[in-house]
């Protein structure tokens, strides 16, 4: 991937139309490739349907959107997931084996005509499940795994899916402490490493606040704030959003402001 340039560009986005009005309505987001973005806001703010939207996963939207510099309107589904993967709350459940799931995410690269796998696509599978950390797990059914390991090999899958953009929503839902900061870590890692960005829902402002590079913080469909993460998330914008008073304290240990409501 280039070095440079804008992973997504939306502009005058809205999607979700219900009962005459959109959920997300006339949102702008410029997000650089290699970024990890959090997407904050109270229950109902639309944040999964814009997530959705930008995989195009949405039956109604309208407005500019690019991913690397393509409009990916107007290509197969196959292709499409070459620039987006997209990853729903709760995904990965199943009885195959977690090399094979994560294989799964190198469909689009598949020929119709093969037969068996090709050892590039086993190999950036394999790679993809290093990187998380669950290498001892590739043998073992979707279905046996604890929710943080889950996760991780949902994660594995994504990247394995080598998209210029992945989508996450509530990735760190029902982890434990440790799970969320090493499901985290991995994504942070891996956006530096391969200049993909990231976009996920967060509950957590902590977590936002010391892995994310920038953050949009939304309420009922539209953007509140949205740039980096030390300038976004402020007492004032939090208190706007969520409708109840913030307090913020400087983590020694992290370098990084932290917020107790």
């Amino acid at each position: 991937m280039e070095k440079d340039g804008i992973a997504l560009n939306a502009t005058g986005w809205s999607a979700g139309f219900v009962k005459g009005e959109w959920i997300v309505n006339d949102i702008t987001l410029t997000v650089p490739k290699g970024k990890l973005v959090a997407i904050l806001g109270p229950n109902g703010a639309g944040k999964t349907t814009l997530l959705k939207s930008i995989a195009l996963q949405t039956k109604y939207h309208t407005g500019d959107l690019t991913i690397d510099s393509t409009d990916i309107g107007g290509l197969s589904v196959a292709e499409r997931s070459k620039y987006v993967a997209y990853v729903a709350s709760g995904a990965g459940r199943c009885d195959m084996t977690v090399l094979s799931y994560v294989l799964t995410g190198r469909t689009a690269y598949r020929s119709l005509f093969a037969l068996n796998e090709t050892d590039e696509n086993k190999a950036l599978a394999l790679k993809a499940i290093e990187s998380t950390n669950i290498t001892a797990l590739r043998h073992r059914k979707m279905s046996t795994l604890s929710d943080g390991q889950m996760q991780l090999a949902v994660a594995a899958r994504a990247l394995a899916q080598s998209p210029r953009l992945l989508l996450l929503d509530e990735p760190t839902s029902n982890l434990d402490l440790k799970n969320q900061q090493e499901l985290l870590s991995i994504l942070h890692r891996m956006t530096r490493q391969t200049n993909m960005s990231v976009i996920m829902i967060l509950h957590d402002i902590n977590l936002a606040a010391v892995w994310a590079d920038m953050c949009a913080v939304i309420r009922d469909g539209r953007i509140v704030s949205f740039g980096e993460t030390e300038t976004v998330l402020a007492e004032e914008t939090l208190e706007k959003a969520f409708g109840i008073p913030f307090h913020s304290f400087y983590d020694e240990y992290h370098h990084k402001k932290i917020f107790i409501s």
